[in-house]
């Protein structure tokens, strides 16, 4: 069966886009392997961060001050985290 999958021959970019409520715009870059990356544009478009989060943090709400995600433990539960962002 693997063998008559047609696999794509691109992957996006981007994962996920995120709007802050500060006039900035998170972008989670694509990956299928390790942690997830994410770049912090200001409101001209210029790259203002860089975040590396684990692969069971997802992102939920943002700002250039606070970050809020859920995140998911070894036994799979839930919970909700809270970053501060600092420069």
């Amino acid at each position: 069966m693997w063998r008559s999958a047609k696999l794509p021959a691109n992957y996006p970019p981007l994962a996920r886009v995120l709007l802050g409520r500060d006039e900035t715009v998170w972008l989670e870059r694509y990956s299928i392997a390790g942690d997830r990356e994410w770049l912090m544009l200001d409101a001209r478009g210029n790259v203002a961060g860089r975040l590396v989060l684990s692969r069971n943090v997802v992102l939920q709400a943002v700002s250039r001050e606070m970050l809020w995600a859920t995140g998911t433990d070894s036994d799979g539960l839930q919970h909700i985290i809270r970053y501060r962002v600092s420069r």
